[in-house]
């Protein structure tokens, strides 16, 4: 049965370049005729609170191949805002992407998997398989180093501007070390030595041409101690709110994603990343109905939410992606740990994924 469109939105098509990114005035006025209190007020305060959200209802031909019109309110593609946790997205999806580039016989994402110097003391983070459950699943960032080291912060940037996705950066380490430099990587079966990776290099520091990268009006150092100066930013993480939409669009909806733009996995890898990131979202509180399935990745970090989500109901075939990012530091104060994410951040989201729910569900 055809579906009746509602013309709510201006379309944003999709592009082998990506997502583009315009205003769609009609989507502001689905969330404003939402009546909800919260909600209205974040977006009553934009240079606050600055939502940004994108929405990409999805409808299947005949052949059940995936088609999406993505619409958008307060995207800034320009604009800075810490990623925290989402930036594990591509960083999973590349670490299977290198381990089946590699094609060695026994080698595989459930290979043990040791982190520095051949003779000398070495991290036994597990496998790959391990270091991305406990980086979806819970977001250890102990298990963010080994999936760095081996995939190198050159060959990141690089492929993933080879898919397409630009302004990227993903380059420090979580504990320490020499920005840009990583450890010698091995895998093992018993004791045979199946690949070994040396320590790599990577000089450059990927500055962005964004827009407040300098922000608040103090932060805590690591020392503890108060910084009565902007935080700088200028050197963190930073992925797109795009980039993080069209990725995880090519993890899901493979079929209907140009063939350029996709992650070079096999079935089986899409079949365990897509397990592990129906464990990458927060399920402290019930946010659809039914049998409605989440599947995605959530990040937090110096009173930035990000909220990267692909949303499917087997039983009335609804179906959607959405992205989501908020600032929410009243204070402007940085790494004080005095956050709105659950007296703002968690409603405001709550309320968007039933909206945009109810919303699919009429289509």
């Amino acid at each position: 049965m055809m579906k009746v469109r509602i013309a709510l939105v201006i379309c944003l098509f999709w592009v082998a370049a990506g997502l583009s990114a315009q205003p769609a005035e009609k989507l502001e006025e689905l969330l404003r005729r939402s009546g909800d209190s919260l909600l209205l007020d974040v977006m009553r305060q934009p240079l606050q609170y600055q939502l940004q959200l994108i929405y990409s209802p999805v409808e299947r031909d005949a052949a059940g191949k995936p088609s999406v019109t993505s619409y958008t309110y307060g995207l800034d593609t320009v604009l800075y805002w810490y990623p925290a946790q989402t930036v594990h997205l591509p960083l999973v999806a590349l670490s299977l992407e290198k381990l089946n580039g590699l094609r060695i016989v026994g080698l595989d994402k459930y290979s043990p998997l040791s982190v520095g110097e051949p003779g000398q003391r070495v991290q036994s983070p597990g496998s790959v398989a391990q270091c991305i459950q406990e980086l979806l699943s819970s977001g250890t960032e102990s298990a963010y180093d080994p999936l760095y080291a081996f995939l190198g912060q050159g060959a990141v940037q690089q492929r993933l501007q080879e898919l397409g996705y630009e302004d990227i950066r993903i380059g420090h380490r979580v504990r320490g070390a020499q920005p840009g430099m990583t450890q010698p990587v091995s895998f093992r079966s018993g004791d045979s030595l199946l690949y070994y990776q040396g320590r790599m290099y990577d000089s450059l520091q990927y500055r962005l041409p964004l827009k407040e990268q300098l922000r608040g009006v103090a932060y805590i150092d690591e020392r503890g101690q108060r910084q009565p100066r902007p935080f700088d930013f200028r050197y963190e993480h930073f992925i797109g709110l795009p980039q993080l939409h069209d990725m995880l669009r090519a993890i899901f909806l493979t079929s209907g994603v140009p063939a350029s733009r996709r992650f070079r996995l096999s079935p089986a890898d899409h079949r365990f990343l897509r397990g592990q990131l129906a464990n990458g979202l927060p399920s402290k509180h019930r946010v659809l109905p039914g049998p409605a399935r989440r599947y995605g990745i959530s990040g937090r970090g110096y009173g930035f939410l990000t909220e990267v989500a692909y949303v499917l109901d087997p039983d009335s075939g609804v179906e959607f992606l959405m992205a989501v990012s908020l600032q929410l530091n009243r204070n402007q104060v940085y790494g004080d740990g005095i956050y709105e994410y659950e007296s703002i951040g968690r409603p405001v989201l709550a309320t968007l994924y039933r909206l945009l729910y109810a919303h699919a569900s009429r289509r």
